[in-house]
């Protein structure tokens, strides 16, 4: 039962390890897009426009830094079905072996 557990508890930290990495990629591809549009508005806001369009495109400037320092704090989790399932089978697992011990 014991080395159940441990393929189990191993099969689960490479499972959340492959779907971090996945995850925190997916996140980098979204900050390099809000970056490319702040770039965009950026060189928008040299092109001479009037104080109402300017001021348009500072404010859409603005959501967009927040938008980035908010992903950019933000803790990837994997808590997927997948992994949840796995955690509370191992969880499970370990009830069952301190149970048998007794």
């Amino acid at each position: 039962m014991r080395e159940k557990l441990l393929l189990m508890e191993d099969k689960l930290a490479k499972m959340e390890k492959r779907k971090s990495v996945s995850m925190t990629q997916e996140m980098q591809s979204k900050m390099e897009a809000v970056e490319k549009q702040l770039t965009l508005l950026r060189t928008e806001r040299t092109n001479g426009h009037n104080d109402n369009v300017n001021t348009k495109i500072a404010q859409k400037m603005q959501l967009l830094e927040r938008q980035l320092k908010e992903m950019a704090a933000q803790k990837i989790v994997v808590n997927d079905p997948e992994t949840v399932a796995l955690r509370t089978h191992i969880s499970k697992l370990e009830e069952s072996i301190v149970h048998a011990e007794r």
